[in-house]
C-alpha cells in the first residue's frame, strides 16, 4: 500500500463527465521508475503541454483525461484502499454518511434499475473498522452495464464489495435486487453483499453501542428480521449453502437479543435451545430469583458447562432423566437457587461483512452471567455420578439385552423409586401376590412354595432360578419392603419346584441394616438360634406338628434369651415359620460329628427339656430323640431315663414350664402281659413322709440352663484356620451388656469357635473325600461366599493346592448331586444346597 501524501479532486466538466487531477508526485515518479507508463499521468501530461498544439481546443482535449480513464483510475484506487486500516486521526473527518441508507417500502434508481430498499447508495461510505469504501454501498458514479445481465453467472475474479465488482457483475447485481432478490438460482455473491448492508444497518446503525433497540427503531428492525427470514428460507439450505444458513440464523437469534432480553420461558426448552439462549434463560430465572429445575440443571451441566452424560443416560434414556430429577429434588428441594452477582451476560457475534474487521461483544439485558457459578457446576455432577451408579447394572444388562428391558432380571436392578414407574407388569403381579399373603397387617410371615415363586418371577428355566435370577428376586422383595428366608444371597439356596420359602416383612430402619446383612453376612447368634430350632422343633414335632404350647415355649426362648440383632429378629421369625412347615434331621450329621461326649451327653438333656416342654413325650416325640441320640453316638436306653429325669425335675429353663410331675411320665402305652402280681406293700404304722423341694436340685437345674447356650455356641461351628488369632467370644445368651455393633460382635464370636474347634474331635469323612478334603468341605460351609485369598490360605494349612482340592470336591459333588458345590473363580460361590446333601 503506498501512503499517498495528497488528497484527490473530484470536477465535473460541462460535458457531465467525472475527471481527476492526479497530484500524488510519489505515485506517479515510482510507476515512472518501474518502468509502468498509464494514461494520463504527469509526464505524458507534461509531454502534451510542451508539444504545440494546432489551436487552443486541442491542447484542452489533451490535457483533460476521458471518462474511461477516469473510472479506471478511481477503480484502481478504490481497490488499493480497500482493507486499508483506517488511521485513527482520520476517522473523525470521514462522515458517517447515514443519508446513503434506504429504508423499506423506498424505491430508488441505479443505471436505469429500480430497486427497493434496504441498500446503501452513495459515492462515500466508509468502513466501519476499516479504512475503505462500505462493501454493500452501491455507488452510482461507477458504470453498471451489460447487454445481457446475468446473476446466475460466476463473475470472472472473487468479490467482497459492490466496488471491486466488473461493470457486468454490478448490472447483475442491479438486476437482481430489481427484481425482488428472490431468484433462486443467484450467485452466493449477490446475496452476500446484500446481507452486509444488513448487517451494518442493524449491528451499528440501530444498535449504535446500546444493550438494546431503541423503541422507535423496533419497526424498521422487524422488516429487516423478516426479510432476513425470507432470505434464508430461499438461499438457507444447510445442504448446498450452509455458511449462509447458519449466520442468517445466528443473525436473527442476535436481532432477538437486542429487541428484548427477556424471552418467554415457553419458548425455551432446555434440552434443544441453543447455548446462548439457555444461558438466557437460565439468566431470567436468577434475575427473577426462582429455584432452577431440575431439567435445566441437566442441560446447565452438559450443554453449558460441557459435561458428557453417562452411557446409562443414553442407554435407559426416562430412567436416568426421572431418578435425576428423584435425587436432585432431594438434595435441592425445588432447586439451586443463585444471587445475581456483578458479571453480566454478552455475546459475541462475528459479523460476515468486512466492514466491521473484527467480533462484536453485545450486552443482553443485565442478565447475569451463568457461567461464573462453576461450584454449582460440580454440586449437579454429584448427582448425575449417583443416578450413574444406582443405573449401572440395570445399563449393563440393557447393552447385553436390549429386547428386555421389562423382563424379571432387568426389573431387578432397578433402583427402589423406580419400580412404581418401570416395573411393568412383572412388579405388578408380584406386588398383587404379596399383598395376597399380607393381606392382614398383624401377618408378619408367609411360608409359600417354590411353585408359586417361580410363577410370580420366572426365569429361563421353569423349574428353578439361577443365582443371579434369585439375587434379583431377593432385591426386588427387599425394595418393596420384604425379605425372604432362606436368601440365596447369604445362604445359596435358589427356589426349585420342590422347596418353600419364607416371606417376611422387613423392619424400617435407618442404619442400612440391609447392606450390612450382604456384606458382614448373618451373625453367629443368627445361626446357632437356627440350629437350636431346627433340632428343637424336630424333637418336638415327631412325625406331627409341635403343640401349641411347644411352639410358644419355643418363641419365648428365643425372644428373652437369644440375643441377635433387631434387623434378624424379624428373619429369625421367618425361619422358625418354615422349620415348623417342613421339619427334619438333614444337614446336621456333620456339625454332630464334632462333639465331644461330654458335650453330646449335655445335648441330648437340652433337647429331652425342649421335647418335654408341654410335660409329656409322645411316642413319635420318643422315636426323633432315639434318632438324634443315634447320631449324637449315645446309648438309646438312656434315652428313657433322661426323659424321666428331666420331667420329674421339673426344671425346664421356660418361664412356661409347668409344675413338677408328681407320677411316672408315660413313654410308650404299656400292654397287657402276663406275670406275677405285686406283693402288697407291708402291714404297719409307718409316718406317712411329707413332699419336701430340695432347693440345691433346682439350683443346679437353673445353672444347668444357662449353660445350655454356652454349649450351643461349641456344638455346631467349624474348625478356624488360625484360632490364636483370635478373641474370646460372649455365648449366645443374653447379658446386661449394652447392644454392641454387629461387626464388634462378630468379630468376638469367632473365637469362642477357635476354642471349641481346639477340644472338637477330628472331621470325619464325607462324600467319600480324605480326612483333608472332607475337612476343607466342612469349612466351606461357614459362609456363601469367599475370597479366593482365604480359600488358598486355608487350603495351604491342609497341604491342598487350592484349584485340585475343589474339583475333587466338585466330582463327588456330582456323582452324588449332579451339580458343583462351588462356582466361580474369585469370588467362590458356595451352593448351600449341595453342600446339605453331601454333609447329610
Amino acid at each position: 500500500m503506498v501512503n499517498c501524501t495528497k488528497h484527490k479532486t473530484v470536477h465535473w466538466s460541462k460535458y457531465g463527465i467525472f475527471y481527476i487531477l492526479m497530484e500524488f508526485h510519489p505515485f506517479w515518479e515510482l510507476l515512472d521508475k518501474l518502468g509502468i507508463s498509464l494514461p494520463n499521468s504527469l509526464v505524458n501530461r507534461q509531454k502534451q503541454l510542451n508539444t504545440p498544439a494546432e489551436n487552443s481546443r486541442q491542447r484542452r482535449t489533451a490535457a483533460r483525461p476521458q471518462r474511461r480513464e477516469v473510472e479506471q483510475m478511481l477503480d484502481l484506487l478504490d481497490a488499493t484502499i480497500e482493507f486499508g486500516e483506517l488511521p485513527t486521526g482520520l476517522r473523525d473527518e470521514v462522515s458517517t454518511s447515514k443519508n446513503c441508507w434506504v429504508p423499506p417500502g423506498e424505491m430508488v434508481e441505479v443505471a436505469e434499475y429500480k430497486i427497493p430498499g434496504m441498500v446503501y447508495i452513495g459515492d462515500s461510505l466508509p468502513m466501519i473498522g476499516r479504512y475503505g469504501v462500505e462493501p454493500s454501498l452501491i455507488r452510482p458514479m461507477l458504470r453498471a452495464k451489460s447487454r445481457k445481465p446475468d446473476y446466475e453467472k460466476v463473475p470472472k475474479k472473487y468479490s467482497t464489495s459492490y466496488t471491486q465488482l466488473e461493470a457486468a457483475e454490478r448490472a447483475a447485481y442491479l438486476k437482481w435486487l430489481s427484481e425482488g432478490r428472490n431468484a433462486p438460482k443467484v450467485y452466493g455473491t449477490y446475496v452476500w453483499l446484500f446481507f452486509y448492508g444488513l448487517e451494518r444497518r442493524v449491528l451499528h446503525d440501530l444498535l449504535d453501542e446500546r444493550p438494546t433497540i431503541a423503541p422507535e427503531n423496533l419497526p424498521e428492525l422487524e422488516q429487516i428480521v423478516t426479510e432476513v427470514k425470507r432470505l434464508r428460507d430461499i438461499y438457507g439450505n444447510p445442504r448446498e449453502n450452509w455458511s449462509f444458513a447458519n449466520k442468517t440464523e445466528t443473525f436473527l437469534e442476535i436481532c432477538r437479543y437486542i429487541r428484548s432480553s427477556e424471552l418467554p420461558e415457553e419458548l425455551i426448552d432446555p434440552m434443544t435451545a441453543k447455548p446462548f439462549t439457555l444461558q438466557i434463560g437460565l439468566g431470567q430465572k436468577v434475575k427473577r430469583g426462582e429455584p432452577i429445575p431440575a431439567e435445566w440443571a441437566i442441560a446447565w451441566y452438559t450443554r453449558l458447562a460441557n459435561n458428557a452424560l453417562p452411557t446409562a443416560a443414553t442407554r435407559c434414556v426416562d430412567e436416568f432423566k426421572t431418578l435425576f430429577q428423584l435425587r436432585y429434588q432431594q438434595k435441592f428441594g425445588e432447586g439451586i437457587k443463585l444471587k445475581p452477582g456483578k458479571t453480566k451476560l454478552k455475546t459475541s457475534y462475528f459479523p460476515s461483512s468486512p466492514s466491521f474487521g473484527r467480533s462484536l461483544d453485545i450486552n443482553v439485558g443485565g442478565l447475569p452471567d451463568i457461567n461464573r457459578f462453576t461450584a454449582k457446576v460440580t454440586q449437579i455432577g454429584e448427582v448425575v455420578l449417583q443416578c450413574r451408579k444406582e443405573l449401572e447394572s440395570f445399563s449393563r444388562f440393557l447393552a447385553r439385552n436390549p429386547d428386555a428391558p421389562k423382563s424379571a432380571a432387568a426389573i431387578a436392578l432397578l433402583p427402589a423409586d423406580l419400580l412404581p414407574l418401570y416395573g411393568g407388569d412383572v412388579l405388578k403381579n408380584l406386588q398383587t401376590w404379596l399383598d395376597k399373603n399380607f393381606a392382614q397387617p398383624k401377618t408378619q410371615v408367609a411360608v409359600v412354595s417354590g411353585k408359586e415363586v417361580l410363577k410370580h418371577w420366572s426365569g429361563s428355566n421353569p423349574e428353578k432360578l439361577t443365582k443371579t435370577e434369585a439375587n434379583g428376586l431377593a432385591n426386588t422383595l427387599t425394595r418393596l419392603g420384604y425379605g425372604v428366608e432362606p436368601d440365596p444371597r447369604l445362604t445359596g439356596t435358589l427356589p426349585t419346584l420342590k422347596n418353600s420359602f419364607a416371606l417376611f416383612r422387613r423392619i424400617p430402619d435407618s442404619d442400612n441394616s440391609h447392606e450390612l446383612e450382604l456384606s458382614d453376612g448373618l451373625s453367629e447368634e443368627y445361626v446357632e438360634a437356627t440350629l437350636l430350632m431346627q433340632l428343637a422343633i424336630a424333637a418336638a414335632s415327631g412325625d406331627e406338628s409341635p403343640k401349641a404350647i411347644e411352639q410358644q415355649y419355643l418363641e419365648t426362648y428365643l425372644a428373652s434369651v437369644v440375643a441377635v440383632e433387631e434387623w434378624e429378629r424379624s428373619r429369625l421369625n421367618a425361619h422358625l415359620h418354615l422349620l415348623l412347615h417342613e421339619s427334619n434331621l438333614r444337614g446336621l450329621k456333620a456339625r454332630i460329628a464334632k462333639l465331644k461326649s461330654a458335650q453330646r451327653q449335655e445335648f441330648a438333656q437340652f433337647v429331652v427339656q425342649v421335647a418335654t416342654a408341654d410335660g409329656q413325650a409322645t411316642p413319635q416325640e420318643v422315636q426323633v430323640l432315639e434318632k438324634i441320640y443315634k447320631q449324637l453316638e449315645l446309648d438309646s436306653q438312656t434315652l428313657y431315663s433322661d426323659i424321666h429325669a428331666v420331667s420329674t425335675s421339673g426344671s425346664t429353663p421356660s418361664p412356661l414350664s409347668s409344675q413338677p410331675a408328681s407320677e411316672p411320665v408315660t413313654v410308650r402305652k404299656a400292654t397287657p402281659t402276663q406275670g406275677h402280681k405285686i406283693p402288697a406293700p407291708p402291714k404297719g404304722n409307718s409316718k406317712k413322709q411329707e413332699l419336701a423341694l430340695d432347693m440345691s436340685l433346682v439350683q443346679s437345674k437353673l445353672t444347668e440352663s444357662q449353660e445350655i447356650s454356652s454349649i450351643l455356641a461349641d456344638i455346631f461351628v467349624d474348625e478356624e484356620v488360625s484360632p490364636s488369632a483370635k478373641s474370646p467370644s460372649p455365648s449366645t445368651t443374653k447379658t446386661d451388656r449394652p447392644h454392641s455393633k454387629t461387626t464388634q460382635r462378630r468379630k468376638s464370636s469367632k473365637s469362642k469357635s477357635s476354642k471349641s474347634s481346639e477340644l472338637a474331635t477330628p472331621i470325619i469323612q464325607v462324600a467319600g473325600l480324605d480326612q483333608a478334603h472332607s475337612e476343607l468341605l466342612f469349612t466351606l460351609q461357614k459362609q456363601a461366599h469367599w475370597q479366593r485369598e482365604e480359600l488358598e490360605a486355608i487350603a495351604t494349612q491342609l497341604d491342598l493346592m487350592l484349584d485340585g482340592a475343589l474339583e475333587v470336591i466338585n466330582e463327588a459333588a456330582f456323582d452324588r448331586c449332579d451339580e458343583a458345590v462351588t462356582e466361580g473363580d474369585d469370588p467362590v460361590e458356595v451352593n448351600s444346597d449341595v453342600l446339605r446333601k453331601l454333609l447329610a
